[in-house]
């Protein structure tokens, strides 16, 4: 028993000293740490073998020393993981863990370098974990600090070229967003992608120095409701108006809201995010104006003659031609918690016109031979047609991508005729960084972009989510990343 008890004291000991040298983010109990994300790159997810260079210094567990600073393949073979390369040959089994260690080595440098499919080269820092999904492929989960996930979301997402204040305003969205996303979305090995149905994440490099800063000066800083962790969302365009929560995918989030943005329409002079197609109440070369009416005409011509009555399309009948535009009515939410904006079809009432001659004989008293007038009258006819604007065969596909993606603005009928405002812009939901850039440039700063597009919130500073410098404890040879196993179910917020 007192082996038993000598052993079980020098396990603990050897334990205390392992755990001495991991990174150890400052702050909080395990349950509310938030500094170390998992992030799986999806973009390798259908890949059985990529091209990788450890650049840093990293071990892979279970191996006695670091991993050569070469170049490397990663494959599957026979159900197994194998890495080649550095003049040797590994069976890593059916997981591996690539563990970063301290370095002296610049941030971007002490990483392992993968060449994405389709996209070239990108630095992920951190711990890869390596394993093998269902269809024999890559799965690949990284394990990193926070703000240095920041480094290759925010640049991926608003560019690095943007005002430090957009930038600053980015940085504080997304760290709300990958927050939030922890804690109540986490997978069971990762916490989101690096796609944009999360955010785009393309790892980091020595080129976003503007992106860097704006992340340091906002270091820890998210958006919070009633004490709670925002969901900071935010979106290419709004095209005009911001959307809620609610509205885009039926689950209220009070601090979304709808609400015009002159500052998103300001920022598109050249309308890259809207059009205006007109249905012009008159037809005919003197008063349509619209550089889309031809195309129009071609597209809405076959559907109302399908909707005509018969003998206004019969084989002999006089040609007919569309005059003018009576009504539209728009319809069919694209979401159903959308009774107002987004509608996927409309009733487009047409005038049409054609030109009918009628015979009549002369009176027989004149005594003189019967011939033949013609009386020509115009003939009308109103006819109401269902137009698709989202689908295959609608007006996507007529007018090109922007009415594929859209969100419908605005109807207005003017003096010449219908306006059918449509926006391409994303979900609309929260930030748009289209107006926050110019908001930026107009002398805004982050937190009262963030402030024009989040109803009642705040902006609080966490508890030092920055990596903490990396020391040798003693007894150790180095020091090393944390590996997060699995979600924090029970955590609460990032303060």
């Amino acid at each position: 028993m007192k082996k038993l008890r000598r052993a079980l004291v020098f396990t603990l000991a050897l334990m205390l000293v392992v755990v001495g040298c991991l990174w150890t983010p400052a702050a909080v109990g395990a349950d509310r740490d938030y500094s170390v994300i998992r992030v799986w790159l999806k973009s390798l997810s259908q890949s059985d073998s990529i091209s990788l260079r450890v650049q840093g210094d990293y071990a892979i567990d279970g191996q006695s020393a670091f991993v050569k600073k070469d170049s490397y393949t990663l494959s599957v073979q026979s159900g197994k993981l194998v890495l080649q390369g550095g003049g040797q040959t590994l069976d890593l089994g059916t997981r591996a863990i690539f563990r970063q260690y301290a370095s002296t080595l610049p941030d971007y440098a002490n990483t392992i370098a993968i060449n994405v499919p389709g996209i070239g080269w990108r630095n992920y820092p951190g711990n890869l974990v390596v394993s093998i999904n269902e269809s024999g492929k890559l799965h690949v989960v990284t394990h990193v600090y926070m703000e240095e996930y920041l480094r290759g979301v925010v640049a991926a997402e608003i560019g690095e070229s943007s005002p430090k204040e957009a930038l600053k305003a980015q940085a504080i969205c997304s760290r709300s967003y990958a927050i939030y996303t922890m804690k109540y979305y986490a997978q069971a090995d990762y916490d989101l992608d690096d796609s944009t149905s999360y955010q785009a994440y393309r790892g980091i490099s020595s080129d976003t120095p503007n992106s860097k800063a704006a992340i340091e000066e906002t270091a820890g800083q998210i958006i919070t409701y009633n004490g709670d962790v925002a969901l900071g969302y935010y979106s290419s365009s709004n095209g005009g108006w911001t959307e809620t929560n609610y509205g885009m995918y039926g689950r209220e989030l009070p601090y979304t809201q709808y609400k015009e943005d002159p500052y998103d329409v300001a920022a598109d002079p050249n309308q890259l995010y809207r059009k205006t197609l007109v249905f012009p109440k008159v037809i005919d070369g003197a008063t349509a104006d619209t550089t889309m009416l031809p195309a129009l005409l071609t597209y809405v011509t076959p559907k109302v003659a399908a909707a005509l009555d018969e003998d206004w399309t019969a084989e002999g009948a006089p040609e007919w031609r569309i005059t003018g535009t009576k009504a539209i009515l728009l319809h069919t939410p694209y979401t159903k918690y959308l009774t107002d904006r987004r509608f996927t079809k409309a009733d487009v009432t047409f005038t049409v016109a054609r030109t009918v001659e009628k015979a009549e004989e002369t009176d027989e008293a004149e005594e003189t031979e019967a011939t033949e007038q013609k009386e020509a009258t115009e003939q009308t006819a109103d006819v109401t047609v269902t137009l698709e604007l989202r689908s295959t065969g609608g007006l996507k596909d007529t007018f090109g991508q922007v009415y594929n993606n859209y969100k419908m603005l605005l109807l207005t009928e003017q003096e010449k005729g219908f306006e059918l405002m449509m926006a391409f812009p994303g979900h609309g939901i929260g930030m748009s960084q289209t107006g926050a850039i110019y908001m930026a440039k107009k002398g805004w700063t982050a937190s009262e972009i963030i402030h024009f597009y989040y109803k009642d919130v705040e902006i609080v500073t966490g508890s030092s989510p920055v990596k903490p410098e990396m020391s040798v404890a003693s007894g150790c040879t180095t020091s090393s990343l944390v590996l997060r196993a699995e979600p924090f179910a029970s955590a609460s917020i990032y303060l």
